[in-house]
């Protein structure tokens, strides 16, 4: 399965965040695809790879990059922020 512009991305959430904040990990969720996610028990999040128009698109062949979530409370909208490699 390939979406428009293999706009591939990875990124986590805290479990701690999930229980207390669900209302801001739904509004993290409309805003991408999941094709993946990992709960990792030693590091206490899941690990999430998505398609998003958000996500910068990824070239064939090459590994999808990593994401920070930005929520802004202020304005109630989630943006991406490339981490660096």
């Amino acid at each position: 399965m390939q979406l428009p512009e293999r706009r591939y991305g990875k990124f986590s959430i805290e479990q701690d965040v999930l229980i207390q904040a669900p209302d801001i990990v739904r509004k993290v969720m409309g805003e991408c695809v999941i094709l993946r996610a990992e709960f990792r028990f030693q590091m206490n999040q899941t690990d999430y790879e998505a398609w998003s128009p958000g996500f910068d698109p990824v070239p064939d062949g090459q590994e999808p990059p990593s994401y920070d979530v930005v929520y802004s409370d202020e304005t109630d909208t989630v943006t991406w922020s490339k981490q660096e490699e």
